[in-house]
Formats: C-alpha cells, structure tokens, sequence
C-alpha cells in the first residue's frame, strides 16, 4: 500500500460510480432537496488503485481544494457538473449521517444538485459517491 501526500494542483471531486476495496462508499440523498452528502475522503481507507490518504495528506487536500479549485466533474470526465459545494467539513470526530458511519478525520461534503440528468443518475444507482481526482506522488 501507498501513501499519497498531495502536491499543489488542486484536487477535483467527482461525483461517481464509487467502491473502495475495503468498503463501500456511499452518499445520502436529500430527495426534496436534491442535496447528496458523502464522504470524499476517508484516512487510512485502501482505494482500488491500492492507496492510502492519512489524516493530515486529507486535511491538504481539503484545503487546496476549497482555495484554489472548488471545481466538480461527473465520473472523472472533466466535464463541469451543474453542482454546487454547500457544505463542507473534516470529520472533527467519529460520528453517523443518516446510520452511515464517517470516520474523524474524513472530509465530508454536501452538494446541491442542479443538473436533472445528473440527479437521475443519482436517484438510479448510476452515481453513488464522491471521487478525488488530483495529482499525486508515491511514496
């Protein structure tokens, strides 16, 4: 397994199709809303690709993300989605959203949807979490 510390491109978060090998990820729906609330990252959880982010790499990547991105796409095709970033937050402590569990030091988020297509995909199992995308460097 690796660690992953971040460099300085900014990270893009994805809504997409989303399985970690350890455990599912999976976001919560705010139908009447069409608010999704997930985690977008979660310390020490191997991914598929095999790797890692401590508490400290998500604490960077959350930051750099909020200065200087802010930018989402739709599974990792760098097409802009219609979302908005309403909420956001590191995990101060264990705690439960709706009977999921998120782990202190996860970076949480809350999205507006706009996109009618994209909450489709949401509604229908098609887009079921929140991806990172960004450039990092194996250690």
């Amino acid at each position: 397994m690796s660690k992953l510390p971040w460099r300085a491109n900014a990270p893009v978060v994805t809504v997409a199709k989303v399985q970690t090998v350890e455990r599912e990820v999976r976001i919560i729906k705010d139908e009447s809303r069409h608010l999704v609330y997930g985690v977008a990252l979660e310390p020490d959880l191997r991914d598929s690709q095999d790797d890692e982010v401590g508490p400290e790499e998500i604490e960077k990547a959350a930051h750099n993300y909020m200065e200087h991105s802010q930018r989402a796409d739709v599974q990792h095709d760098e097409r802009p989605a219609d979302v908005a970033l309403v909420e956001n937050f590191i995990a101060p402590q264990d705690l439960e959203i709706e009977g999921e569990h998120v782990t202190k030091g996860s970076w949480v988020q809350v999205w507006k949807v706009h996109d009618p297509e994209v909450w489709t995909d949401i509604q229908e199992g098609r887009i079921t979490g929140l991806s990172i995308g960004g450039t990092a460097e194996r250690v």
